[in-house]
């Protein structure tokens, strides 16, 4: 999904880029130009190298806990259904 990075780039330079999750993006947020992750996709890729409480636990405080430390730049992490 390296186009979307690219796409942001141009659009919204300060966009936050999570190295090594280029694989989770799953869209831009229309309204503020940001890369849209999935939760799901980033828990799975995580599991690979941690139990699922683990990998659980990590997402929410060193991605999801970090949001209020970005600029407005941060990325959108939703749940696809």
């Amino acid at each position: 999904m390296s186009h979307y990075i690219d796409i942001v780039a141009d659009i919204n330079p300060g966009a936050s880029v999570l190295q090594g999750y280029d694989d989770c993006i799953i869209g831009i947020s229309s309204s503020n130009n940001v890369l849209v992750y999935s939760k799901d996709k980033i828990i799975d890729k995580l599991k690979n190298d941690m139990s699922i409480e683990d990998a659980l636990e990590w997402y929410s405080y060193n991605m999801v806990g970090a949001l209020d430390y970005l600029c407005e730049g941060a990325p959108i992490f939703c749940e696809e259904w």
